[in-house]
């Protein structure tokens, strides 16, 4: 039974929803399906992010997701999909939002925006600490 399942999770992994599944599989023992959802996130990367369960996922499962190198997706598109998450939980104001998305932020490498988009994108949020911010800009 538990062969049969994975199998028939692992055929219906599609883009909308291969983000909702990773979640539901991070803590099962399910590689197979865990993988067949990472190959298809690496793939079709924004395809993925702008599916309406994708912002319903946990905490670990976003971490997971922006911790890879192997995305096709730019920094800004996962700064904006991290920002749409976090706004998910009804975050009233940016403050609320910054402390929804701290232990996240991390994973966006602001180095490696333009700096059209630290200015016009991230600055605005206020949710990027100065030195970072600076930082991103020297870069």
């Amino acid at each position: 039974l538990v062969e049969s399942c994975g199998k028939f999770l692992k055929e219906e992994v599609k883009v909308d929803n291969a983000v909702a599944m990773l979640d539901s599989v991070l803590d099962r023992n399910s590689k197979e399906v865990e993988d067949k959802c990472f190959a298809l996130i690496d793939q079709e990367t924004m395809k993925c992010l702008e599916s309406s369960s994708s912002v319903e996922v946990s905490e670990r499962c976003m971490k997971v997701i922006l911790s890879r190198d192997t995305l096709n997706a730019t920094e800004i598109d996962l700064f904006k999909y991290l920002v749409k998450w976090g706004k998910k939980n009804n975050s009233k104001s940016n403050e609320d939002l910054k402390k929804k998305i701290e232990n996240l932020i991390h994973y966006i490498r602001f180095p490696l925006m333009s700096m059209k988009e630290l200015i016009r994108e991230v600055r605005p949020l206020g949710i990027v600490n100065d030195r970072e911010y600076i930082e991103a800009l020297e870069f």
